[in-house]
């Protein structure tokens, strides 16, 4: 790859996991994103697509086969990594991996693997193995194993096994035994 539009490798490179990775500098200016012409981005590595206006900052990676697309921005040391897409999305000091799906949605110090999110915030939450999180606003959670939540709003949850949630009542605590 090398390039896009709005970007360009640089000269320096580092390795995560045996997988080298370049570093970006913006071609553009994008001003929700704090970014200026000459701006020094992230790592990412040649297989990843960076499309669009989206942008990895600086202490930020991506790689892995992943797509970052639209108007999404990868922060604060957030990771990308494992065939996953991000799209019009802000990851934000959290880590998305094995081939998951994140649009739409704003992901703030959380662990994503496996799962999608569409339409949500989620901070400080792990969401592992076929969750899918839609309409949701999600903080201090852990959710594990083909959970699906829509239009409700979690504080301090934690679900284990194959539950479905789908209304817009407001929860406080709720544990479910794997």
């Amino acid at each position: 790859m090398g390039f896009g539009t709005s970007w360009k490798f640089i000269g320096d490179t580092k390795k995560i996991n045996g997988v080298e990775l370049k570093q970006i500098v913006s071609l553009i200016e994008v001003e929700d994103q704090d970014r200026k012409l000459g701006t020094l981005g992230g790592f990412i590595n040649p297989s990843t697509e960076l499309l669009d206006t989206s942008w990895v900052e600086f202490s930020s990676t991506v790689y892995d086969s992943s797509t970052i697309k639209g108007h999404s921005l990868i922060k604060n040391g957030g990771s990308v990594c494992d065939n996953s897409i991000i799209t019009n999305s802000i990851i934000d000091s959290s880590k998305i991996s094995n081939n998951s799906l994140v649009k739409s949605s704003n992901v703030i110090q959380s662990l994503v693997s496996s799962s999608a999110v569409t339409k949500s915030t989620i901070a400080n939450c792990w969401v592992f193995k076929n969750s899918a999180i839609k309409h949701s606003t999600l903080r201090k959670c852990n959710l594990h194993k083909e959970v699906t939540l829509n239009r409700v709003v979690k504080d301090h949850l934690n679900i284990w096994g194959a539950i479905k949630i789908d209304f817009e009542d407001k929860i406080l605590s709720v544990t479910s035994p794997e």
